[in-house]
């Protein structure tokens, strides 16, 4: 396995405000409430809710969610192109210490500091752009510096048949459903499913053909298979019984081969 860190998907300049001034309004019972946050990173791909994985460039889009706590109660925050901040017209009490989770639709409860976030048992086939990758955030102002929760496994195919979707099966480790996030890292449930399904209906494979799961970091224990189904009926499998190690905000890259 060849390893590349996100390299590949180049280090955009961060468009993200990073404004510190914190600013409040005062209800009629006098708390202090936040209604806005901004969001930054050392590394652009962990600020972001979208990758374009042919030039690079990523950002947040206008309308994406974020789901803040301040360690008692929680609000939906929602991302405005305009001001390039995440806004809420309610807002939450100021309390100092916050935790937030994104997307926000993803995420099934919270508790203090720790949610259950759900991950999905499939995506949609896009050549050029990972959307709506979980991470997460702590920050102890209204700036929050998201971290990557999950690892990226490209996968590159040589072959001419049209494809109908390619399938990712872990051998022991839950890779789609309930998952329990704390200090910016990742849990998956031990009941969960081990499959997560990149669906490609009549999509044309060429030489050197990429796809991109977007998968929990860690141990894969037993390790994988992948399956290559075509709508053609013709089906392709590959994987590995070593045991892989995929790694939050890091990309690894599968030798490419034939199909």
């Amino acid at each position: 396995m060849k390893r590349n860190i996100l390299a590949l998907l180049g280090l955009a300049a961060l468009v993200c405000a990073c404004a510190k001034d914190l600013e409040e309004i005062t209800p009629e019972n006098g708390d202090k409430t936040i209604t806005y946050f901004t969001a930054d990173s050392e590394n652009a791909y962990e600020c972001k809710a979208t990758v374009n994985t042919s030039t690079g460039a990523v950002q947040w889009e206008d309308g994406d969610n974020i789901l803040v706590s301040n360690g008692s109660t929680s609000a939906v925050y929602t991302y405005n192109a305009e001001t390039s901040r995440f806004e809420s017209e309610e807002g939450l009490p100021a309390t100092g210490s916050y935790s937030a989770w994104y997307p926000a639709e993803d995420v099934e409860t919270v508790e203090g500091s720790s949610a259950v976030m759900t991950l999905p048992n499939s995506h949609i086939y896009d050549a050029q752009t990972i959307r709506k990758a979980p991470m997460s955030a702590v920050s102890n102002s209204n700036n929050l510096n998201f971290k990557n929760l999950c690892a990226i496994l490209k996968i590159q195919v040589n072959g001419a048949h049209k494809l109908s979707s390619v399938v990712f099966t872990s051998a022991e480790k839950g890779v789609s459903g309930n998952a329990n996030v704390s200090n910016n890292t990742l849990t998956m449930a031990s009941d969960e499913a081990k499959t997560l399904t990149l669906t490609a209906d009549g999509v044309q494979m060429t030489d050197n053909s990429a796809f991109y799961f977007l998968l929990p970091a860690q141990l894969y224990t037993g390790g994988f298979s992948l399956s290559i189904n075509c709508s053609d009926g013709w089906k392709f499998e590959k994987g590995t019984k070593n045991t892989v190690g995929l790694s939050a905000g890091i990309m690894d890259a599968m030798e490419a081969f034939d199909a």
